[in-house]
Protein backbone atom coordinates (compact mmCIF):
# COMPACT_ATOMS: atom_id res chain seq x y z
CA UNK A 1 0.00 0.00 0.00
CA UNK A 2 1.50 3.26 -1.16
CA UNK A 3 0.54 6.44 1.03
CA UNK A 4 1.20 9.96 -0.44
CA UNK A 5 1.28 12.69 2.11
CA UNK A 6 0.71 15.89 1.81
CA UNK A 7 4.11 18.14 0.51
CA UNK A 8 4.39 21.68 2.07
CA UNK A 9 7.52 24.22 0.91
CA UNK A 10 8.90 26.99 3.11
CA UNK A 11 11.35 29.08 2.14
CA UNK A 12 14.17 29.91 3.82
CA UNK A 13 16.86 32.14 2.92
CA UNK A 14 15.91 31.48 -0.59
CA UNK A 15 15.95 28.15 -0.14
CA UNK A 16 13.45 25.70 -0.51
CA UNK A 17 12.67 23.64 2.55
CA UNK A 18 10.44 20.76 2.05
CA UNK A 19 8.22 19.90 5.09
CA UNK A 20 5.45 16.45 4.88
CA UNK A 21 2.48 16.13 7.19
CA UNK A 22 1.77 13.12 9.38
CA UNK A 23 0.51 12.29 12.88
CA UNK A 24 -0.67 15.63 13.41
CA UNK A 25 3.08 17.11 13.27
CA UNK A 26 5.55 18.26 10.58
CA UNK A 27 8.15 16.18 9.51
CA UNK A 28 10.71 18.51 8.05
CA UNK A 29 13.54 16.82 4.84
CA UNK A 30 16.59 17.40 7.02
CA UNK A 31 18.81 17.42 3.71
CA UNK A 32 17.35 20.35 2.97
CA UNK A 33 17.18 22.22 5.98
CA UNK A 34 21.07 21.67 6.45
CA UNK A 35 21.11 23.53 3.11
CA UNK A 36 19.56 26.21 4.10
CA UNK A 37 21.15 26.77 7.48
CA UNK A 38 24.74 25.37 5.32
CA UNK A 39 25.56 22.68 7.97
CA UNK A 40 27.53 19.95 6.20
Amino acid sequence: MTQHLPITDFTFQNHTVKALSKNEGTWFVTKAVCDAMKII
